[in-house]
């Protein structure tokens, strides 16, 4: 309400949480209550957490620019590193969360 107005949010947390929980691709919508309980979710995922996502990234990227250059030499291996790193990468985070 300090950023938007007196008159926002329209819909109260409950209705815009179950608007996202109605989505099949959604798990679970946290309601936060405060910043410091943000930024406590924030300090836990740690530096390995994120390392993880940007190699799996990475080896996407890797797959993903060998179809227009038709160089696929290496893309066996870049699809088994997406998927190790993207799995750890997602168990770690569910951890955490």
């Amino acid at each position: 309400k300090g950023i938007k107005g007196p008159k926002r949010p329209y819909n109260n947390e409950d209705i815009r949480k179950n608007i996202l929980e109605s989505n099949k691709f959604v798990d679970e919508v946290i309601i936060f209550n405060s910043e410091e309980d943000l930024q406590d979710l924030y300090y836990k995922i740690s530096p390995n957490v994120i390392l993880e996502g940007l190699l799996m990234c990475y080896f996407f990227y890797g797959m993903y620019i060998a179809v227009p250059l038709n160089d696929f030499g290496l893309f066996p291996f870049h699809f088994m590193l997406f998927l190790g790193f993207g799995f750890v990468f997602f168990k770690s985070l569910s951890a955490k969360i």
